[in-house]
């Protein structure tokens, strides 16, 4: 879009009324057109009038991107998260977890000297590989916000259900890891499941389709023997081993 010139042109019709602007993917820290596009609106002054929504990956926060958004109305951001440690890693490849906290750190460093007003959003993807997580997630999630509750920020989280590709949805999981992730789950510090708006209602559901929602056997050992083909295949053309990074990993399959 960004190198269109219709879309330029069109820009400088729109400009003093634009209030919203919402800027996806892939990762929008990395696309050269995003900062030329929204350097234009903070030079013409209209930066002060518009909120942004972003999605990230949050792995690619950079002092430019933070100086540039820090200077409009409200920033949404979208933190796509999906787990703590190995499981964050093996999910979001080539991602790093101490990298993923760095930047964080970062973040919340920029909001603190900030007179702009920071909605900040974890939205995990619950999926077969990182249910029997969640439970660390949620509770590392919480601790981060309740250590960074500036007073121009507010937390939320806003997790969604994997249904696709299929064979990574938990519907399928063997009964050993049903049992598995429940345990998990149950251990909950249920002070984090109060502090997001809505959470408690999503990982009551997520116990609920562990405990009740099954497909019949031949068809879940059928998508059973596809994830496990899946991750085969990406641990081939990645060099890894689904194990070093997913400790629960033999669970996924066959009981």
């Amino acid at each position: 879009w960004y190198e269109n010139p219709n879309f330029w042109e069109d820009l400088k019709n729109y400009m003093p009324f634009v209030k919203l602007i919402y800027l996806t993917g892939g990762e929008p820290t990395l696309v050269q057109g995003n900062y030329d596009f929204l350097q234009l609106l903070i030079d013409k002054g209209f930066s002060k009038n518009i909120s942004l929504v972003f999605n990230t990956n949050v792995t690619n926060f950079q002092q430019r991107f933070l100086d540039t958004i820090n200077q409009f109305k409200k920033i949404t951001l979208n933190l796509s998260i999906d787990g703590v440690e190995g499981v964050q890693e093996y999910i979001r490849y080539p991602s790093k977890w101490d990298h993923i906290q760095k930047n964080m750190n970062l973040l919340m460093n920029k909001v603190s000297e900030s007179q702009t007003k920071y909605h900040l959003v974890f939205t995990p993807t619950v999926s077969i590989l990182n249910v029997a997580n969640f439970k660390a997630f949620v509770e590392w999630a919480y601790d981060f916000a309740v250590s960074n509750n500036a007073p121009n920020s507010d937390w939320d989280m806003q997790p969604i259900f994997l249904h696709g590709p299929q064979f990574q949805d938990m519907i399928y999981a063997t009964t050993d890891y049903r049992y598995f992730a429940l345990k998990q789950l149950d251990k909950v510090d249920k002070s984090a499941l109060k502090y997001f708006n809505n959470l408690n209602r999503f990982y009551d559901e997520v116990i609920e389709t562990l405990q009740h929602k099954f497909e019949n056997e031949p068809e879940s050992k059928m998508y059973r023997q596809q994830l496990n083909k899946w991750n085969t295949s990406i641990d081939n053309s990645r060099g890894i081993k689904i194990e070093d990074y997913i400790p629960y990993s033999e669970l996924l399959y066959e009981q």
